[in-house]
């Protein structure tokens, strides 16, 4: 007999065991709305900490991009600027090459000239000595090509300039000639403005 109830204790153990386990496997629990509450924070220092390191690595990249002193920064400006400004000595040069091109040829009236020269005459002339002096007279308050509203004082100037050179009638005589003796005089009134803004800032940092 004792064998026997050891047997069956022993079977319905394992069924309850297998009963559990079945039940616990079956039920699943919902998630949990407050999971948030339990996550771990981080603390005011490590949060000190953390702003601290991406300061650090943001003053160091900084750094590395700054390496340049401010003269060199300062000419390298002046550097663009003078690019952006217009060349007029290439612009002086290629005049001389196709003048010394076209002097054989201006005698020789085709239709096309004819036409241009037809245009030429509908031009209102005015007189040269109104635009072009005889030597560049050193004018004070000059709009400076270092800013962009001196950039733009002097693109006017010179775009009033170009028409007034079109209109006179030494330009529909001999345009290239004439346009190369306006862009000398614009050049030797810029070196002498120039000169003039290397004086006053050497008289300044004398100073």
């Amino acid at each position: 007999m004792a064998k026997r109830t050891t047997i069956r204790t022993k079977v319905a153990a394992k069924n309850t065991k297998t009963q559990e386990s079945s039940s616990t496997q079956n039920y699943e629990l919902p998630p949990d709305p407050k999971a948030w509450l339990h996550q771990e924070k981080a603390t005011k220092k490590e949060k000190l900490e953390q702003k601290r390191s991406t300061f650090i690595t943001r003053l160091n990249s900084s750094n590395e991009r700054s390496n340049i002193s401010k003269s060199s920064l300062r000419r390298l400006k002046r550097k663009q600027k003078e690019e952006l400004l217009p060349k007029m000595q290439d612009l002086l040069s290629t005049l001389e090459a196709t003048e010394s091109n076209t002097t054989t040829t201006v005698n020789d009236k085709t239709p096309s000239s004819a036409l241009n020269a037809d245009l030429l005459a509908s031009i209102n002339i005015v007189p040269s000595s109104q635009y072009i002096s005889s030597a560049p007279k050193a004018k004070k308050n000059l709009p400076s090509s270092r800013n962009k509203r001196g950039v733009k004082i002097i693109e006017n100037q010179e775009r009033l300039q170009f028409g007034q050179v079109l209109k006179d009638q030494e330009f529909k005589q001999k345009p290239f000639t004439s346009l190369k003796d306006a862009i000398k005089q614009r050049l030797a009134a810029e070196k002498e403005i120039a000169d003039a803004e290397a004086k006053a800032s050497k008289a300044n940092k004398r100073r």
